[in-house]
């Protein structure tokens, strides 16, 4: 660019310039744009697969808070980037996660030495000074340390009420169910495959992966409703919220929609592979 020259030299520009001299330092740059377009448009994030698939999600309006699918096939919440977690909220599910991954020295520690803060719940230890402190996290809330929320100081009533919820949601084992799913499609793909080239009329046997895909979102919010009930009626989070009345109602209020999930989930399951034992001649994940 001559000099004093008012010409407008935009990225595209910039660009065939760049890629006339090296063609690889222009796919650099490329490169370098697109994350930079990511990185401060808050509507678009990588999809978080390890390996990185090289795919980036956007979505439509402000709401981050939902769930999104890549086209790699990988779900997950838009907003803190984690699989999904419907009915949990992010804290919630951040919370858990957390508490899943402690040991029991550090859930007891936590309880006896630190106070959570009323506004975004965070975990918060006052190391001298007054008793005026401010949350460390994205708040910076002002709070009193002393009437900060504070977990039970019966550790083992905690633990206990843990491990009342921690159990039914560890029995669902997604982790297991997801891979087993997984597997089920493969063999799934295989087997529809073979019934088509087989056929003389075209049939629609999307109803089988329709089917795992409903069966595996059931089970996922099935095991995901145990962490909401832990913090909802755990006295976690929301114990100064709700009067011990209300609370009683909701619980039972939400066992009884647990429970006719519960029944729901059993019989489209039992409904699911029978099809596939009686259509497809293929039984429940790939055992033929």
């Amino acid at each position: 660019m001559a000099y004093k020259c008012n010409a407008i030299c935009d990225k595209g520009k910039i660009r065939d310039f760049i890629a006339a001299k090296d063609p690889i330092l222009g796919e650099k740059f490329d490169r370098f744009l697109l994350e930079s377009y990511i990185e401060d448009n808050k509507r678009v994030k990588w999809c978080p697969i390890v390996p990185h698939c090289g795919n980036a999600i956007r979505i439509e309006g402000d709401n981050e808070y939902c769930e999104v699918e890549c086209a790699c096939g990988v779900q997950f919440y838009f907003n803190c980037l984690s699989e999904v977690h419907s009915p949990c909220s992010c804290l919630m599910w951040e919370l858990w996660m957390s508490k899943c991954k402690d040991d029991s020295k550090t859930v007891i520690w936590m309880s006896e030495n630190a106070k959570h803060c009323p506004k975004c719940h965070t975990p918060v230890q006052k190391n001298g000074g007054c008793n005026l402190v401010r949350c460390r996290c994205r708040c910076r809330q002002l709070f009193c340390y002393v009437q900060g929320l504070k977990k039970p100081i019966d550790n083992k009533k905690d633990l206990l009420c843990y491990t009342q919820y921690y159990e039914p949601y560890s029995a669902h084992d997604f982790g297991s169910l997801k891979a087993a799913a997984n597997y089920m499609k493969r063999k799934l793909q295989v087997k529809l495959l073979k019934l088509e080239a087989r056929e003389l009329q075209s049939k629609d046997f999307s109803w089988a992966a329709n089917g795992l895909n409903r069966l595996l979102q059931s089970r996922r919010t099935l095991s995901c409703s145990y962490p909401v009930a832990f913090y909802v009626f755990g006295k976690a989070m929301f114990a100064n919220e709700m009067k011990p009345k209300e609370m009683e109602i909701k619980q039972k209020f939400l066992k009884i929609c647990n429970s006719n999930l519960k029944k729901m989930l059993k019989g489209f399951q039992c409904c699911w592979k029978s099809h596939l034992l009686t259509i497809l001649k293929i039984s429940f994940w790939g055992q033929e």
